[in-house]
């Protein structure tokens, strides 16, 4: 019997070592998967910090750019307020002129219709005084030519 148990423990042994050795042997497998895990993971988390980096830099240079594309709008708006305001003074002072020049013509304009009103009616009187002279010239030539 106790050459049974030897050989029993034997087998049990065996069949525990050889576990064991499966266990061992997985246990270096699954201890090779955790380091290329980790490896990985150790990659992924560098390219992950490269990233943001990155993207605090771009974003950060956007800011920057946004900034200085505002204040030059900013500056536009101003330059453009300044020109529209200049122009507005320039043409209210032409308009100021063109108005004095205006409102001059046409007092010159009545002005000049008196004179003529004027003028017409001296003509008037002329042409009535000339018809006169030649009514009294043609009475005195026919005066004239019967005393004759």
């Amino acid at each position: 019997m106790s050459r049974t148990l030897e050989r029993r423990a034997e087998a049990i042994k065996a069949h525990f070592d050889n576990n064991s050795k499966m266990a061992k042997l997985r246990d270096a497998r699954l201890q090779a998967q955790v380091c290329e895990l980790r490896a990985g993971l150790e990659a992924s988390t560098h390219n992950q910090s490269e990233a943001e980096e990155r993207h605090l830099v771009l974003r950060q240079q956007c800011e920057l750019k946004c900034a200085a594309l505002e204040e030059e709008v900013a500056e536009l708006s101003r330059m453009l307020a300044a020109q529209k305001s200049t122009q507005e003074h320039k043409l209210d002072a032409l308009l100021a002129e063109e108005k004095g020049k205006f409102t001059r013509l046409e007092m010159e304009y009545v002005l000049l219709q008196r004179e003529i009103g004027k003028k017409d009616v001296k003509v008037k009187t002329y042409q009535r005084d000339v018809l006169r002279l030649q009514a009294s010239l043609a009475a005195l030539a026919e005066d004239k030519v019967s005393k004759v």
